[in-house]
C-alpha cells in the first residue's frame, strides 16, 4: 500500500449577498485540521484577513488575490 501525504487547502470565498453566488475564491495550501482552523474573517482597507490552518491569510477584497 503506498504511503499517503495528507494535504488540505485553506479556502476563502466571497458570496454575493443578494444571490448567494460565488464572487471569488482564494485557495491557499494548508494542512488538514478538520474544523479546528475555521475562522471569522475581518475586513480592513480593502483586504480580508482570516486565520488558516498554519498562518494568517490576507487577500484582496475586490478579487480574492492573495496578498
Amino acid at each position: 500500500m503506498p504511503s499517503t501525504k495528507k494535504e488540505a487547502d485553506d479556502v476563502l470565498l466571497a458570496l454575493d449577498g443578494k444571490t448567494g453566488e460565488e464572487v471569488w475564491r482564494a485557495t491557499i495550501p494548508g494542512a488538514p485540521t478538520g474544523r479546528n482552523s475555521s475562522s471569522t474573517p475581518a475586513v480592513s482597507d480593502g483586504r480580508v484577513f482570516a486565520v488558516g490552518s498554519e498562518r494568517l491569510h490576507c487577500v484582496s477584497l475586490a478579487d480574492g488575490a492573495v496578498l
